[in-house]
């Protein structure tokens, strides 16, 4: 049992929420302590106001899943939302209740309608992407311009055409 302050203060929620979920009736282990007042007098059980707080729902993805879904590099997911190809706000992670940076998951679906990686080119065709990156610029396949060190990306309108000509074909098909 730990006082509605500190608890608020463990779990980085208001202690308006906690005081609120106590006036429901969703707190039932709340324990007043008659040497002290206010907020610091009531004390709740930690874990029962865990399970009666509702969960945080992100609209995102954190920066590393991002990454992994595009299947570029950490440092490139930075640059995608410095350019506006990406969106990213500012949520709470549901169990540590901390604020993160995440990338808004309606912004990866414009990226992914509108823009290819080589990554996902290279898993989709079961090459290695350094050797395939290579291989489409020597045939006049070329990324959008990106700065040293950043994952190539691809603008989709007209790439299955350019790469049937540069000779590329799915596995498994003739």
């Amino acid at each position: 049992m730990v006082s509605i302050v500190d608890a608020s203060r463990r779990i980085r929620c208001p202690s308006s929420k906690i005081v609120d979920l106590i006036l429901k009736g969703r707190l039932e282990s709340v324990w007043k302590d008659e040497d002290l007042v206010g907020l610091a007098a009531f004390k709740v059980n930690l874990s029962e106001l865990r399970r009666a707080l509702p969960p945080i729902e992100r609209q995102g993805v954190t920066k590393g899943q991002a990454s992994k879904m595009l299947r570029v590099t950490y440092p490139t997911i930075n640059y995608f939302i410095e350019k506006g190809l990406l969106a990213s706000k500012r949520v709470r992670n549901p169990k540590s209740r901390q604020f993160l940076q995440a990338v808004c998951s309606d912004s990866i679906d414009r990226f992914q309608r509108k823009y290819e990686t080589l990554g996902q080119l290279a898993y989709r065709y079961k090459r290695a992407s350094g050797p395939l990156g290579c291989h489409l610029e020597a045939k006049g396949v070329c990324p959008c311009e990106t700065p040293q060190g950043f994952s190539w990306y691809y603008e989709r309108k007209g790439l299955e055409r350019r790469l049937k000509r540069a000779g590329l074909r799915l596995p498994g098909s003739q």
